[in-house]
């Protein structure tokens, strides 16, 4: 095995390892502010719901087919998200949706990128299963 495979192997592990911590039910509380000054504090709260996705479940086959990759089942891990967010004001949903995300390498694959509804990619690094991925 190469060192460029062990880093590999060493990175889908820890980000295997992470979307299994993060499994479950979250809330999230935030405020949003802008320079603007006639343009109101908003203030959000979102429910977010992530499940771990093993290897070969038909979620990460569809991901793998839409990024076009050879061997359906390569994606070693992935991660469902899924949100519902309401102003905090007025209790009224301001948007609700989900995402998928799969792991091959060091490349994280998704379904929809955040302003576009095709699938992306990005190299990503991780050196603690308890930290955060971060994006190259």
């Amino acid at each position: 095995m190469t060192s460029v495979q062990i880093a590999q192997l060493s990175q889908e592990t820890l980000v295997k390892e992470f979307f299994e911590k993060s499994e479950g039910n979250w809330h999230s509380q935030r405020r949003y502010y802008t320079l603007t000054p006639d343009v109101a504090t908003k203030e959000m709260t979102s429910i977010i719901t992530v499940e771990f996705l093993e290897q070969g479940c038909p979620q990460l086959i569809k991901l793998a087919k839409a990024h076009s990759l050879e061997n359906e089942t390569a994606l070693v891990c992935g991660s469902y998200v899924g949100w519902e967010s309401k102003s905090i004001e007025n209790n009224r949903k301001i948007s609700k949706g989900s995402t998928i995300f799969g792991v091959l390498g060091n490349i994280l694959y998704r379904d929809r990128g955040f302003a576009t509804p095709k699938p992306v990619k990005a190299a990503y690094s991780m050196t603690n299963p308890q930290g955060v991925i971060r994006w190259k």
